[in-house]
């Protein structure tokens, strides 16, 4: 099968693209689901800690093993 081909089973998927490409950047009248960027920070610093942790006793059982 030629690459770049507009022909065949391509053309209609890239014309049904083509007509509703627009749309993808409109701006949407829905209400935006709200985020609690305060809750994200928190989950994210309880992951930062926690990976933390395991780097830190994945490293001293590797160096228990070594010894």
């Amino acid at each position: 099968m030629p690459t770049g081909s507009v022909s065949g089973i391509g053309a209609p998927k890239r014309q049904d693209f083509l007509e509703r490409a627009p749309s993808l950047f409109e701006r949407s009248s829905e209400p935006q689901e709200t985020v609690d960027v305060e809750r994200l920070f928190a989950k994210i610093g309880r992951l930062e800690l926690e990976n933390e942790w395991l780097k830190k006793s994945l490293k001293n059982r590797t160096a228990e093993r070594l010894s």
